[in-house]
């Protein structure tokens, strides 16, 4: 936006509004126009939109249901996040997703096992510090990048 290569002219589409409507010779030709500047963005769009297609294809299926529940429906979510302009940065981002869950995972487990055998009153106590601490230095560690 705001003359950034690639942004929607909000002038003229608000001059297109008030003459009654929105013209879609205007609309496909800067459609156009953006597809000729940056091919590779198209091509990027085109490949996350198919992925996101073939996943939501899948949810439609009735068998990924039975095995893995309503949570499937987040993989729609994953792949959308996921996508990256390269395969090498794609795999990076999901090898750091996969290895950041498991260690979630373990420091929950951790933390819940350490909260229970303090008892009931303490349980609170310990998993509030520790969400906060753990909320903290995420924060802090993704300022130093």
């Amino acid at each position: 936006m705001n003359g950034v290569k690639g942004s929607i002219n909000s002038a003229a589409m608000r001059k297109n509004s008030e003459k009654g409507g929105f013209y879609c010779k205007g609309w496909i030709q800067n459609v156009w126009k953006f597809c000729k500047e940056d091919i590779n963005r198209v091509i990027f769009s085109l490949k996350v939109g198919f992925a996101v297609l073939l996943v939501s294809l899948l949810i439609l299926i009735r068998s990924p249901y039975e095995v893995f529940g309503t949570n499937i429906i987040w993989s729609i979510l994953t792949v959308a996040i996921m996508f990256e302009y390269t395969v090498g940065a794609t795999f990076n981002r999901g090898f750091n997703r996969a290895l950041g869950s498991i260690l979630a995972g373990i420091l929950a487990v951790i933390i819940g096992q350490m909260a229970l055998c303090k008892g009931r009153v303490a349980e609170p106590i310990i998993i509030g510090i520790s969400i906060f601490l753990i909320v903290t230095s995420t924060y802090k560690l993704l300022q130093l990048d």
